[in-house]
């Protein structure tokens, strides 16, 4: 393990473009940031957001310890806002309105990344595999040359930080199947990485991080640490 702290600082650049033509890029800090996409027509955008603050106090504490910690939601219209941040957490895009879509898509352009984590109850997503359709073509309508592919064991999301056993961990939702990352690339750049075995399930309601904590919660909070700091380091 290291303290990316230093990392984190190394992406830091001074801004030099003057006041009339400068424009936000999505920027790491010497802070801890994490932020939650807000959507105007998905009743499922916060699924789960009490648990927020204990994911991001276990992030926190291990990789960034010491680190003043920045929480918040960002409405997926507000490209400034979304800027702000260079890592963003959803629990779908499926259901962004066209001009949500298109300001996600800039913050991806600018060099923002994506962590899509599917809930899996079955009354939220029945079909996880249509879902996953569903992104893709979403995507594609702003970027024509989007690949997805599945994420080989060897990635750093399973190891960058925390090196995990079960590559992907097992589901904790009601679909019952296990599936693979999957991650969204432009021209070998990987924007978003989306996890389909409802991570943020198992580290709410099916398995609390704070108290009992159990081997799936854990490896679930491990990974999205891990996902973490490849978005800062890819």
């Amino acid at each position: 393990m290291f303290n990316v702290l230093g990392i984190v600082y190394l992406f830091i650049a001074a801004v030099t473009a003057s006041a009339n033509d400068r424009t936000s890029t999505p920027g790491p800090s010497s802070i801890f940031l994490w932020a939650r996409l807000q959507t105007k027509t998905d009743p499922y955008w916060n699924r789960h957001a009490e648990y927020d603050d204990s994911l991001v106090a276990f992030i926190a504490s291990h990789a960034f310890p010491g680190a003043r910690v920045q929480l918040g939601n960002v409405p997926a219209s507000q490209l400034e806002a979304m800027c702000e941040y260079p890592f963003i957490y959803s629990q779908s895009i499926s259901a962004l309105e066209e001009n949500e879509l298109t300001q996600v898509a800039e913050y991806l352009r600018r060099g923002g990344f994506l962590f899509i984590d599917l809930c899996r109850n079955i009354q939220v997503n029945p079909d996880p595999d249509k879902v996953l359709e569903t992104h893709v073509a979403r995507l594609r309508t702003e970027f024509p040359e989007l690949t997805l592919r599945t994420v080989e064991t060897s990635h750093p999301a399973y190891s960058l930080f925390f090196v995990l056993k079960d590559r992907p961990i097992p589901s904790a939702g009601t679909h019952g199947r296990a599936y693979p990352l999957y991650a969204f690339e432009l021209q070998g750049r990987t924007i978003a990485i989306m996890a389909m075995n409802g991570f943020q399930c198992t580290w709410s309601g099916y398995a609390k991080i704070d108290g009992r904590k159990s081997a799936l919660a854990t490896a679930a909070v491990q990974t999205a640490t891990n996902i973490y700091l490849y978005a800062l380091t890819r």
